[in-house]
């Protein structure tokens, strides 16, 4: 869930939506126009947020048949630089 709601910080409008973090094959400012979202889909998702799990959704599962439990996924892409800059910042908390 990190990873989701890291990602969603520059996509708010999705917070009450089921949401996943996966790889990238088109524009990364459009996130339901961000990965192919066919049935046959052999993309990963890296994790997802709560919302999604109620869905039966976790990590590792083929973006096919996520597409199938969840038809109305949002699916976010990678934001390495924001995950190292929260890792940061929760680094110094503890």
């Amino acid at each position: 869930c990190f990873f989701a709601n890291v990602a969603l910080r520059k996509f708010p409008q999705y917070r009450d939506k089921p949401v996943a973090v996966g790889h990238s094959s088109t524009d990364k400012s459009s996130p339901q126009e961000f990965v192919s979202r066919s049935k046959n889909s052999s993309s990963e998702l890296s994790t997802c947020n709560y919302i999604a799990r109620k869905f039966g959704l976790r990590k590792g599962m083929f973006l096919g048949d996520v597409i199938q439990l969840c038809p109305d996924l949002v699916v976010l892409p990678y934001d390495f630089e924001s995950f190292e800059e929260v890792s940061a910042v929760v680094a110094e908390v503890l």
